[in-house]
């Protein structure tokens, strides 16, 4: 049971989709993804390979262009544009319902992109299917996790082994390029 079922049961409430104010800001003139690669809080969900995704990504030719978003000290991307410290969660809500896809780990641009049907790439340090993208079908996302065979996950937000730096960037990069070509 997902968390929000397992939620809305406890408090009798019905389950439905969440109503987002969005702010209206000015959006890339094509198609675009949105990509949010940063963690502020602990080592758990930061991948020390995204510029091998990006630079992977930029020679497969997506006719997307890569906006990054987040906090104004996060890392820079060598992307096409920068949104860091441009948005606020409402503007972030509407920018990401304009996307072809989202782009990240675990946090509230996944479930953002969820609420609006996109199709979503997401890293995941400790995957649990109660804590996945509620409003998603599955055939849209892709929820890469590390392989737990030898060591267990943490549920922290510190990771002493880094266990998200195993997921091969070519298999994220695979999986964005399979899903922007179901559009």
């Amino acid at each position: 049971m997902h968390f929000l079922e397992t939620y809305a049961l406890v408090a009798a409430a019905k389950i439905s989709k969440p109503f987002i104010q969005e702010e209206e800001i000015d959006l890339p003139k094509g198609p675009y993804i949105t990509f949010h690669p940063s963690h502020s809080k602990g080592t758990a969900r930061q991948y020390d390979y995204w510029d091998k995704v990006i630079n992977n990504l930029k020679e497969s030719n997506i006719s997307q262009e890569i906006i990054q978003v987040g906090e104004v000290n996060d890392s820079k991307y060598e992307i096409n544009t920068s949104y860091l410290g441009l948005t606020t969660y409402n503007s972030l809500a509407y920018l990401i319902k304009n996307a072809d896809l989202h782009l990240g780990y675990d946090s509230l641009p996944v479930h953002l992109a969820s609420h609006y049907n996109k199709k979503i790439v997401a890293l995941y340090p400790h995957w649990v299917e109660s804590s996945g993208p509620y409003f998603s079908e599955p055939k849209d996302i892709r929820i890469l996790e590390p392989d737990f065979s030898t060591i267990k996950p943490c549920y922290s937000y510190n990771d002493p082994y880094r266990l998200l730096n195993t997921i091969n960037p070519e298999l994220i990069v695979s999986s964005v390029i399979e899903l922007l070509n179901e559009i």
